[in-house]
Protein backbone atom coordinates (compact mmCIF):
# COMPACT_ATOMS: atom_id res chain seq x y z
CA UNK A 1 0.00 0.00 0.00
CA UNK A 2 1.16 3.65 -0.77
CA UNK A 3 1.98 5.61 2.46
CA UNK A 4 0.57 9.15 2.85
CA UNK A 5 3.06 10.79 1.21
CA UNK A 6 3.12 9.01 -1.78
CA UNK A 7 -0.48 9.46 -2.51
CA UNK A 8 -0.80 13.37 -1.52
CA UNK A 9 2.55 13.23 -4.12
CA UNK A 10 0.40 11.41 -6.64
CA UNK A 11 -2.21 13.28 -6.76
CA UNK A 12 -0.41 16.63 -6.59
CA UNK A 13 1.05 15.10 -10.16
CA UNK A 14 -1.85 14.77 -11.47
CA UNK A 15 -3.67 17.82 -10.85
CA UNK A 16 -1.15 19.60 -12.40
CA UNK A 17 -1.06 17.62 -15.43
CA UNK A 18 -4.81 18.43 -15.66
CA UNK A 19 -4.09 22.41 -14.81
CA UNK A 20 -1.72 22.31 -17.70
CA UNK A 21 -3.42 21.09 -19.92
CA UNK A 22 -6.91 23.21 -19.33
CA UNK A 23 -4.19 26.20 -19.43
CA UNK A 24 -2.83 25.04 -23.07
CA UNK A 25 -6.50 24.55 -24.63
CA UNK A 26 -7.16 27.80 -23.13
CA UNK A 27 -4.33 29.96 -25.45
CA UNK A 28 -4.96 27.02 -28.08
CA UNK A 29 -4.43 28.68 -31.68
CA UNK A 30 -6.94 26.34 -33.17
CA UNK A 31 -9.08 26.08 -30.39
CA UNK A 32 -12.50 27.07 -32.22
CA UNK A 33 -14.75 27.32 -29.41
CA UNK A 34 -17.32 30.72 -28.96
CA UNK A 35 -15.42 33.57 -27.67
CA UNK A 36 -17.40 35.72 -25.92
CA UNK A 37 -17.40 39.56 -27.09
CA UNK A 38 -18.15 42.13 -24.61
CA UNK A 39 -20.31 44.60 -25.99
CA UNK A 40 -20.15 48.54 -25.19
CA UNK A 41 -23.15 50.75 -25.91
CA UNK A 42 -23.03 53.35 -27.66
CA UNK A 43 -24.01 56.85 -26.21
CA UNK A 44 -27.81 57.93 -26.63
CA UNK A 45 -27.92 60.56 -28.93
CA UNK A 46 -31.37 62.04 -28.59
CA UNK A 47 -32.28 64.65 -31.74
CA UNK A 48 -35.14 67.55 -31.36
CA UNK A 49 -37.86 68.11 -33.49
CA UNK A 50 -36.12 70.13 -35.92
CA UNK A 51 -33.53 67.28 -36.21
CA UNK A 52 -30.08 68.05 -34.87
CA UNK A 53 -28.93 67.56 -30.82
CA UNK A 54 -29.12 70.82 -28.82
CA UNK A 55 -28.35 69.17 -25.05
CA UNK A 56 -25.63 71.70 -24.55
CA UNK A 57 -26.72 74.35 -26.50
CA UNK A 58 -28.97 77.55 -25.40
CA UNK A 59 -32.14 78.01 -26.65
CA UNK A 60 -34.10 81.33 -27.30
CA UNK A 61 -37.42 81.45 -29.32
CA UNK A 62 -39.21 84.60 -30.45
CA UNK A 63 -41.62 85.16 -33.87
CA UNK A 64 -41.09 87.62 -36.51
CA UNK A 65 -41.54 91.25 -35.85
CA UNK A 66 -43.42 93.51 -38.70
CA UNK A 67 -40.79 94.50 -40.87
CA UNK A 68 -38.64 92.45 -39.26
CA UNK A 69 -35.93 90.68 -41.40
CA UNK A 70 -33.63 87.25 -41.48
CA UNK A 71 -30.35 89.31 -42.13
CA UNK A 72 -31.84 91.32 -39.38
CA UNK A 73 -31.96 89.21 -37.28
CA UNK A 74 -28.64 87.03 -38.04
CA UNK A 75 -27.25 90.76 -37.52
CA UNK A 76 -28.59 90.61 -33.66
CA UNK A 77 -27.11 87.64 -32.96
CA UNK A 78 -23.60 88.95 -33.91
CA UNK A 79 -23.32 87.39 -37.21
CA UNK A 80 -20.51 88.32 -39.77
CA UNK A 81 -22.09 90.19 -42.86
CA UNK A 82 -19.50 87.56 -45.23
CA UNK A 83 -21.66 84.82 -42.94
CA UNK A 84 -24.85 86.22 -43.39
CA UNK A 85 -24.27 86.62 -46.91
CA UNK A 86 -23.30 82.70 -47.53
CA UNK A 87 -26.30 81.96 -45.64
CA UNK A 88 -28.50 84.15 -47.55
CA UNK A 89 -27.39 82.73 -50.65
CA UNK A 90 -27.64 79.07 -49.88
CA UNK A 91 -30.84 79.42 -48.21
CA UNK A 92 -32.48 80.72 -51.61
CA UNK A 93 -34.09 77.10 -53.06
CA UNK A 94 -35.54 76.88 -49.16
CA UNK A 95 -36.92 80.20 -48.40
CA UNK A 96 -37.56 83.76 -49.91
CA UNK A 97 -36.42 86.03 -47.16
CA UNK A 98 -38.51 89.05 -48.46
CA UNK A 99 -41.56 86.19 -48.19
CA UNK A 100 -41.03 85.87 -43.92
CA UNK A 101 -44.27 86.23 -42.19
CA UNK A 102 -44.54 88.28 -39.29
CA UNK A 103 -45.64 86.82 -36.45
CA UNK A 104 -43.98 83.37 -37.20
CA UNK A 105 -41.95 82.00 -34.52
CA UNK A 106 -38.22 81.45 -34.81
CA UNK A 107 -35.58 79.17 -32.57
CA UNK A 108 -32.01 80.17 -32.05
CA UNK A 109 -29.43 77.85 -30.68
CA UNK A 110 -26.68 79.60 -28.78
CA UNK A 111 -23.35 78.04 -27.86
CA UNK A 112 -23.30 77.83 -23.80
CA UNK A 113 -20.11 79.50 -23.02
CA UNK A 114 -18.36 83.04 -23.08
CA UNK A 115 -18.38 83.69 -27.08
CA UNK A 116 -22.31 82.46 -27.14
CA UNK A 117 -22.19 82.21 -30.89
CA UNK A 118 -25.72 81.27 -33.07
CA UNK A 119 -24.77 77.07 -33.82
CA UNK A 120 -28.21 76.76 -35.60
CA UNK A 121 -30.97 78.67 -36.53
CA UNK A 122 -35.08 77.65 -37.26
CA UNK A 123 -37.24 79.27 -39.04
CA UNK A 124 -41.04 77.99 -38.91
CA UNK A 125 -42.65 78.85 -42.21
CA UNK A 126 -45.78 77.00 -40.82
CA UNK A 127 -47.03 75.26 -37.66
CA UNK A 128 -45.68 72.05 -39.65
CA UNK A 129 -42.28 72.95 -42.41
CA UNK A 130 -39.42 75.04 -41.05
CA UNK A 131 -35.80 75.71 -42.69
CA UNK A 132 -32.62 74.90 -40.28
CA UNK A 133 -29.44 77.08 -40.91
CA UNK A 134 -26.44 74.98 -39.85
CA UNK A 135 -23.39 77.43 -38.84
CA UNK A 136 -21.58 74.60 -36.46
CA UNK A 137 -19.37 74.23 -39.54
CA UNK A 138 -19.44 75.60 -43.26
CA UNK A 139 -23.10 77.06 -43.78
CA UNK A 140 -25.77 74.45 -44.68
CA UNK A 141 -29.59 74.99 -45.02
CA UNK A 142 -32.18 71.78 -45.11
CA UNK A 143 -35.83 72.15 -44.26
CA UNK A 144 -38.21 69.39 -42.51
CA UNK A 145 -41.34 68.59 -41.29
CA UNK A 146 -42.68 68.09 -37.89
CA UNK A 147 -44.22 65.36 -36.84
CA UNK A 148 -48.29 65.01 -37.41
CA UNK A 149 -50.27 63.58 -34.52
CA UNK A 150 -53.58 62.76 -36.32
CA UNK A 151 -57.01 62.44 -33.58
CA UNK A 152 -60.61 60.38 -34.56
CA UNK A 153 -63.12 62.61 -33.35
CA UNK A 154 -66.82 62.75 -32.95
CA UNK A 155 -69.27 65.67 -32.92
CA UNK A 156 -73.03 65.62 -32.19
CA UNK A 157 -74.98 68.61 -31.46
CA UNK A 158 -78.01 70.31 -32.21
CA UNK A 159 -78.07 73.88 -33.26
CA UNK A 160 -79.78 76.36 -31.40
CA UNK A 161 -78.69 79.85 -33.12
CA UNK A 162 -75.49 78.79 -36.02
CA UNK A 163 -74.34 75.91 -37.21
CA UNK A 164 -70.49 78.23 -36.46
CA UNK A 165 -72.12 78.54 -33.08
CA UNK A 166 -72.95 74.89 -32.25
CA UNK A 167 -69.33 73.60 -33.50
CA UNK A 168 -67.21 76.38 -31.35
CA UNK A 169 -69.51 75.01 -28.67
CA UNK A 170 -68.02 71.88 -28.95
CA UNK A 171 -64.94 73.10 -29.12
CA UNK A 172 -64.41 72.33 -32.72
CA UNK A 173 -62.11 74.19 -35.10
CA UNK A 174 -64.22 76.56 -37.68
CA UNK A 175 -62.78 74.88 -40.74
CA UNK A 176 -65.08 71.74 -39.79
CA UNK A 177 -67.87 74.17 -40.96
CA UNK A 178 -66.73 74.61 -44.11
CA UNK A 179 -66.13 71.31 -44.76
CA UNK A 180 -69.47 69.97 -43.37
CA UNK A 181 -71.26 72.35 -45.86
CA UNK A 182 -68.94 71.68 -48.71
CA UNK A 183 -70.47 68.03 -48.09
CA UNK A 184 -73.92 68.40 -47.65
CA UNK A 185 -73.94 71.52 -50.92
CA UNK A 186 -76.22 70.26 -52.71
CA UNK A 187 -79.02 68.83 -49.86
CA UNK A 188 -78.85 71.57 -47.89
CA UNK A 189 -79.29 75.20 -48.32
CA UNK A 190 -77.05 76.36 -45.05
CA UNK A 191 -78.59 80.16 -45.32
CA UNK A 192 -81.73 78.67 -44.08
CA UNK A 193 -80.99 76.06 -41.04
CA UNK A 194 -83.61 76.05 -38.73
CA UNK A 195 -83.51 75.61 -34.86
CA UNK A 196 -83.53 72.43 -33.99
CA UNK A 197 -81.65 71.18 -36.53
CA UNK A 198 -78.80 69.01 -35.66
CA UNK A 199 -75.79 66.81 -37.19
CA UNK A 200 -73.46 64.34 -36.44
CA UNK A 201 -70.06 63.76 -38.03
CA UNK A 202 -66.56 61.68 -37.70
CA UNK A 203 -63.85 63.25 -39.09
CA UNK A 204 -59.73 63.20 -38.62
CA UNK A 205 -57.98 66.10 -37.02
CA UNK A 206 -53.82 66.91 -37.71
CA UNK A 207 -52.04 68.50 -34.77
CA UNK A 208 -48.74 69.24 -34.47
CA UNK A 209 -46.93 70.52 -30.80
CA UNK A 210 -51.24 70.02 -29.81
CA UNK A 211 -51.87 72.58 -31.89
CA UNK A 212 -54.61 71.68 -34.42
CA UNK A 213 -53.01 72.39 -37.71
CA UNK A 214 -56.45 71.38 -40.04
CA UNK A 215 -59.06 68.74 -40.66
CA UNK A 216 -57.50 66.32 -42.93
CA UNK A 217 -60.96 63.82 -43.62
CA UNK A 218 -64.83 63.58 -42.79
CA UNK A 219 -65.41 60.05 -42.74
CA UNK A 220 -68.79 60.00 -42.10
CA UNK A 221 -71.60 62.56 -41.68
CA UNK A 222 -75.39 62.80 -40.74
CA UNK A 223 -77.60 66.55 -40.66
CA UNK A 224 -81.18 66.29 -40.20
CA UNK A 225 -82.52 69.32 -41.49
CA UNK A 226 -86.03 70.36 -40.90
CA UNK A 227 -86.98 66.72 -40.26
CA UNK A 228 -85.05 65.30 -43.61
CA UNK A 229 -82.25 62.97 -42.83
CA UNK A 230 -79.19 63.36 -45.02
CA UNK A 231 -76.10 60.88 -44.74
CA UNK A 232 -72.76 61.46 -46.14
CA UNK A 233 -70.59 58.13 -46.83
CA UNK A 234 -67.01 59.09 -48.24
CA UNK A 235 -65.32 57.15 -50.98
CA UNK A 236 -62.41 57.66 -52.51
CA UNK A 237 -61.53 56.78 -56.27
CA UNK A 238 -58.39 57.77 -58.16
CA UNK A 239 -56.91 60.30 -55.35
CA UNK A 240 -60.64 61.95 -55.18
CA UNK A 241 -63.08 61.31 -52.30
CA UNK A 242 -67.11 61.56 -53.14
CA UNK A 243 -69.46 61.73 -50.74
CA UNK A 244 -72.51 59.19 -51.06
CA UNK A 245 -75.87 58.76 -49.09
CA UNK A 246 -77.16 55.66 -47.58
CA UNK A 247 -78.56 54.26 -50.83
CA UNK A 248 -75.18 54.64 -52.94
CA UNK A 249 -76.48 57.90 -54.78
CA UNK A 250 -73.69 60.21 -55.26
CA UNK A 251 -73.95 63.61 -53.34
CA UNK A 252 -73.06 65.74 -56.05
CA UNK A 253 -75.05 66.99 -57.95
CA UNK A 254 -75.49 69.90 -60.92
CA UNK A 255 -77.05 72.63 -58.83
CA UNK A 256 -75.83 73.79 -55.13
CA UNK A 257 -78.55 74.71 -52.72
CA UNK A 258 -76.91 78.05 -52.18
CA UNK A 259 -73.52 79.79 -52.13
CA UNK A 260 -70.52 78.40 -50.15
CA UNK A 261 -68.71 81.97 -49.61
CA UNK A 262 -69.92 82.99 -46.11
CA UNK A 263 -68.33 83.34 -42.53
CA UNK A 264 -71.20 82.94 -40.46
CA UNK A 265 -74.29 80.23 -41.21
CA UNK A 266 -77.21 80.97 -39.02
CA UNK A 267 -80.21 80.02 -38.13
CA UNK A 268 -83.51 82.00 -38.64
Amino acid sequence: MFSNKKLNLLLFSFYSVVLTLLILSLFNEDNEGPVKKIEIPEPEITLNQFGFTDDSLITVKSNIKPNETLSGIFIQFNLPVEKIAELLSVSKSYIDQRKIIAGNNYHAFISNDSLNQLQYFVYEKDPVNFVVFNLTDSAKVFSGRKEIRTERKTIAAEINHSLYNAMLKNEASPELVIKLSEVFAWQIDFYRIQQGDYFKVIYEEEFVDDQSVGISNIQGAYFNHSGEEFFAVPFEQDSTVQFFDETGKSLRKAFLKAPLEYSRISSR
